[in-house]
């Protein structure tokens, strides 16, 4: 028991005496590790996505930091970076990373190698697969301005955050290749020092953003798209060649798919319309090249009775003005020729760029070449003749009826001639014959003297046989089985752009009737070759 007791008093003393030593060097005795420096561990760093990449970013790292080690992929991958020097921030890029979402542990040493404990901070890496699923910022519109050699695009509206422009690429006129970057909100822009050539081609990608975070602009695919500069192109085209303004109704165009995919269309459309113009028979000088082409387009709303007045023949940019409306309304001007401004597309065969459509559109350049509707003389049947039943149809001509045709009858092959490569065409009633007659003869040859005569009109668009004949053309003929016109009977009350496109002309010998028919047409090619118009009429009993 003794010497336990001294024991315990030897620790007590030992113990007084080392409180005694720390209260005079000033320690906190419960602070035993005081001596051990604390790592400061990175949790204001950030990571930053991007393009197979990622960026860690530590603002004002601790000076005491000596090393970071960035692991992840369960710690098979890591990147270290050494602190030789205070930095204001520290930058550890990771590269050559796969698409996807990563977990980084980062770690901090100090110059003794001591670890502060890992944190934990997430990113994205973005490659061409995330690309590939996100909208495009479309190409609405290009027009090439001649005058400035410039390119002007227009954008179409994209509200997607993550879309933040555009990237074109494109040769300039020295073959050098330009890039120029038309962000988001700007929907317009230029591209300036082009080469002078009929047609050109740009390229152009979209840009992204996907997020905040990311440090990396990531880019589609290149589209290409052709430019036309339409005055050089229209200059180089051989033959006869007429510039078409062409008007086109806003929601057709939208219709279509906006104005790029739309002029394609349009320029398709007049190529494949063209095409009947060049055969055999038409400008053969000019090895039969005659040409429609789309010199501007501009955008319309509202009817296209509004362009009805217009006075296409004052405007010095264009040859004929064609206005394009698949949504016209049934009073509107949805069809047809019109003298001036010329002609409209609406007819909707099929699609407004269907066969149907484009050979109504190679009709309508017809008579904007100068020639007239040649069914306007047909009677289809019996019904709408009420002299003696029979009907009557007009020479097969792509002036009848268009659809499927490629003949253009000797007439319109004439006027279309005549017109030449001339802004405005020769009209047809030019070529009225100076005189009209009609010389009957018997069975036997010998002339029918005295044969009655009557002739009952057929008026345009009625596509009948009037139930009464013409009053002043009542006559019987002479010695010689001859009757002359007193004036034109084509020409009603003496206009002769207002026509009687038919007779039906009943003669009446011997006290029996016959009828023959005689067409606008006849006289038409009588007066182009410079001939008197004479019908010769053999009677069959």
């Amino acid at each position: 028991m003794k010497k336990y007791r001294y024991i315990c008093l030897d620790l007590l003393m030992a113990l007084l005496l080392i409180t005694a030593c720390s209260k005079d060097r000033g320690e906190d005795p419960t602070s035993m590790d005081n001596k051990r420096e604390i790592v400061t561990q990175a949790r204001t760093g950030k990571i930053y996505s991007g393009y197979h990449r990622l960026l860690f970013v530590w603002p004002n790292p601790d000076p005491k930091v000596n090393k970071v080690k960035l692991y992840w992929n369960r710690q098979q991958d890591s990147v270290t970076y050494e602190l030789n020097n205070p930095l204001d921030t520290l930058k550890i890029p990771i590269d050559d990373l796969e698409e996807g979402e990563y977990a980084i542990e980062v770690l901090t040493f100090n110059r003794e190698g001591k670890s502060s404990g890992k944190v934990l901070v997430k990113g994205l890496v973005y490659g061409d697969s995330y690309v590939q699923d996100l909208d495009r910022r479309t190409l609405y519109d290009m027009n090439y301005q001649y005058s400035a050699n410039t390119l002007s695009l227009v954008w179409e509206e994209n509200n997607n955050a993550y879309i933040i422009g555009s990237e074109v690429m494109y040769t300039d006129v020295n073959g050098k290749v330009q890039r120029q970057f038309f962000p988001q909100a700007k929907l317009t822009g230029e591209l300036s020092n082009l080469p002078v050539t009929a047609t050109g081609e740009i390229q152009y990608r979209t840009a992204y953003l996907p997020d905040t975070t990311s440090i990396d602009t990531l880019f589609g695919e290149y589209t290409p798209a052709e430019y036309v500069n339409r005055k050089a192109f229209f200059d180089n085209l051989p033959g006869w060649k007429f510039r078409c303004k062409v008007m086109a109704e806003a929601k057709t165009i939208a219709d279509h798919g906006g104005p790029l995919a739309f002029k394609a269309k349009m320029d398709d459309g007049l190529i494949r319309s063209g095409k009947k113009f060049q055969v055999p028979g038409l400008n053969d000088a000019g090895n039969n090249e005659i040409h429609f082409y789309m010199t501007e387009m501009i955008p319309f709303e509202g009817t296209s009775g509004q362009f009805r007045y217009l006075r296409g023949v004052d405007d010095p940019d264009m040859d004929i003005l064609l206005i394009v409306n698949g949504n016209a309304a049934a009073d509107d001007l949805s069809w047809g020729w019109l003298r001036t401004p010329y002609l409209t597309l609406g007819h909707d065969y099929d699609g407004l760029f269907g066969e149907r459509a484009i050979d109504a559109l190679l009709h309508e350049f017809g008579h904007a070449r100068g020639m007239y509707d040649l069914y306007l003389g047909e009677v289809p049947n019996g019904a709408n003749n009420p002299i003696n039943g029979e009907p009557f149809e007009s020479k097969r001509c792509i002036m009848n009826y268009p659809y499927g045709e490629t003949v253009w009858s000797e007439f319109s092959r004439f006027i279309i001639n005549a017109s030449g490569a001339d802004k405005v065409a020769t009209p047809y009633w030019n070529y009225f014959p100076s005189s009209f007659q009609v010389n009957v003869i018997q069975k036997n040859g010998a002339p029918a003297a005295e044969a009655k005569l009557n002739f009952y009109p057929v008026f345009g668009n009625s596509n009948a046989v009037r139930s009464t004949d013409v009053v002043k053309y009542r006559a019987t003929t002479s010695a010689n089985g001859q009757y002359i016109f007193p004036d034109n009977p084509y020409a009603i009350d003496g206009n002769i752009a207002n026509n009687v496109y038919n007779y039906l002309i009943q003669i009446e010998y011997g006290g029996k009737k016959e009828h023959r028919w005689m067409p606008m047409d006849d006289a038409l090619i009588a007066g182009s070759k410079g001939e008197v118009f004479t019908l010769n009429v053999e009677l069959k009993n």
